[in-house]
């Protein structure tokens, strides 16, 4: 694979597909970072951005994410992502369809389920098409399996944070649609109060039946002074300006790419904030899915729960080390892919 050897935070995809299709306004970058541990596992996701070089972008730096996620996992898989330009569009369904048929003649290289503005119709579309993806079926399960990782996560904070358990943590969540709205439910059942936010008011709505949550608006939820703050809708939540401000002792996040840059995790590192790489702790999806379409039977909820122990490793090595968390889990899962190659 083409890579930096110094940086893996720069390293070069193995491939990159671009799918352009006029009549039905698909534009869409299919890229598979690393395929040395097997096949790039990654989600489909539908915005709307400024421009293809942003979509390219987006999909690049997910993928390689994802390489780090599976890696760290201990699973025999590697990166990849899709990002189609839903701002392109002019027939969904058609480009549905050519995006399955796509995926379908790679062979299984690229193994994939539900992103970010993927509905429930369109993966029952591209799912026509081709058998290399979580059936809509599970697409609710998949959110849970990375509110199972992330509770893991939160329970092995604990300890550092002077905490007895989940419970007694004050946590922020922002974001209630899958994997949020899961993340609430399962903390909830274990007698935390979290307090939650989301813009859209059907999905305030729903939460709201779970009960014993503090609803609050979504601009003051990264400004809570509370143990845990935990970012589940889009990433990129945390930049400079935010990392120098928050007041969260520990960062927890269900979202892909919670930091903006580098240097936001360089000022929590410095500020001690435990920010717990996304990479690491929301991987219960692709082990519940990725297993599954490995396997023939999903990832179970103690495979995702050894999430926790991992974290408990991590911030122990960064602390020996002070070297920030997020840098440390990308030199293990790098370490990993070097010794498959030998």
């Amino acid at each position: 694979m083409p890579a930096s050897p110094n940086d893996p935070f720069l390293s070069e995809p193995q491939a990159v597909h671009r799918l352009d299709d006029e009549q039905c306004g698909l534009t869409a970058f299919l890229v598979l970072h690393d395929t040395t541990l097997g096949p790039a596992f990654g989600g489909i996701r539908f915005r709307a951005y400024p421009d293809d070089e942003a979509a390219r972008e987006d999909a690049v730096g997910l993928a390689r994410q994802m390489t780090w996620k599976c890696s760290l996992a201990g699973m025999d898989g590697g990166g990849g992502k899709a990002a189609v330009r839903a701002d392109c569009l002019k027939d969904r369904r058609a480009a549905c369809l050519v995006l399955g048929d796509f995926i379908e003649s790679l062979g299984g290289a690229f193994r994939t389920a539900g992103d970010l503005g993927a509905t429930r119709r369109d993966i029952e579309i591209i799912a026509s098409r081709t058998r290399y993806i979580v059936g809509p079926e599970d697409l609710s399960d998949l959110g849970d399996a990375a509110a199972i990782g992330l509770v893991a996560a939160m329970e092995a904070l604990c300890p550092r944070l002077g905490k007895e358990s989940v419970a007694s943590l004050e946590i922020a969540v922002q974001g209630l649609v899958d994997i949020g709205f899961s993340l609430a439910r399962r903390l909830v059942e274990k007698g935390a109060r979290p307090y939650v936010a989301d813009l859209d008011d059907a999905a305030l709505g729903r939460a709201r039946e779970l009960g014993g949550l503090r609803v609050v608006p979504p601009a003051e939820i990264a400004r809570l002074a509370v143990d845990v703050f935990s970012p589940c809708a889009v990433g990129g939540v945390i930049d400079a300006r935010l990392a120098r401000e928050l007041s969260a002792r520990a960062v927890v996040g269900g979202a892909n790419r919670v930091l903006a840059d580098r240097e936001a995790g360089e000022i929590l590192w410095r500020r001690r904030i435990w920010y717990a790489p996304d990479f690491l702790v929301n991987a219960g999806a692709v082990i519940r899915g990725g297993l599954g379409l490995l396997r023939g039977v999903p990832g179970r909820e103690d495979e995702i729960a050894r999430i926790g122990p991992r974290l408990a490793r991590l911030f122990d090595e960064a602390e020996r080390l002070d070297l920030e968390p997020e840098r440390l889990a990308v030199r293990w899962a790098v370490e990993r892919i070097r010794r498959a190659r030998g």
